[in-house]
């Protein structure tokens, strides 16, 4: 409905001594008395508890997904469940990786070495972007897509960043990225910080 800016401002003049009226009105100063309404104890009582039977109903449905996820997780299969996560899963494919990666990028490695590398032989730990020396990685390297499961792998001189889209603790995957070092230097390492 199409209404004019006329009788736009005419209603809100109209809402404003309304307004006005009423407040004049209940003034004191006219002689007439305001009186405030103090609900007796009971009708108090009342609303509290019509309160809290709301707030506990919204409590209540607050918990549901908690309460969801736990019947579901607990009638999970062992192997999708997180204590059941596959370690073998996840050294297969950091091995696999590493392994072609080395074979990849130093032409002179031996097939002892590769023979070598398995997973009781390399180093590897799970590095997230909050990491201060990741965090500068970052600043360095911008074309590194970070993800969630990032991990850094280690044999003898070699030295890769791996990272994944999927948990590879339960897929069998290809990497998204990966960076290799060689460190050929056995100097000291200088103190970066």
């Amino acid at each position: 409905m199409f209404h004019s800016p006329m009788f736009n401002s005419m209603k809100y003049i109209i809402l404003f001594l309304l307004l006005a009226f009423s407040v004049y009105a209940q003034s004191p100063a006219r002689g007439v008395s305001v009186k405030t309404t103090v609900p007796p104890p009971v009708e108090v009582k009342q609303e509290k508890e019509k309160e809290t039977i709301k707030n506990n109903s919204l409590d209540d449905d607050d918990e549901l997904d908690k309460v969801f996820y736990t019947y579901y997780y607990l009638n999970l299969p062992k192997h999708l469940q997180k204590e059941g996560k596959d370690k073998k899963k996840l050294h297969s494919n950091l091995v696999g990786i590493f392994k072609k990666e080395v074979i990849k990028r130093d032409r002179s490695v031996t097939k002892e070495a590769i023979d070598g590398i398995s997973p009781t032989t390399i180093k590897f730990k799970r590095v997230t972007e909050d990491s201060k020396w990741m965090k500068k990685i970052r600043s360095e390297l911008k074309y590194i897509q970070f993800t969630e499961f990032m991990y850094i792998v280690r044999y003898q001189t070699y030295m890769t960043l791996i990272l994944f889209h999927l948990d590879p603790e339960l897929h069998l995957q290809t990497p998204s990225q990966v960076e290799f070092i060689n460190v050929k230097q056995t100097e000291q390492m200088q103190d970066l910080e």
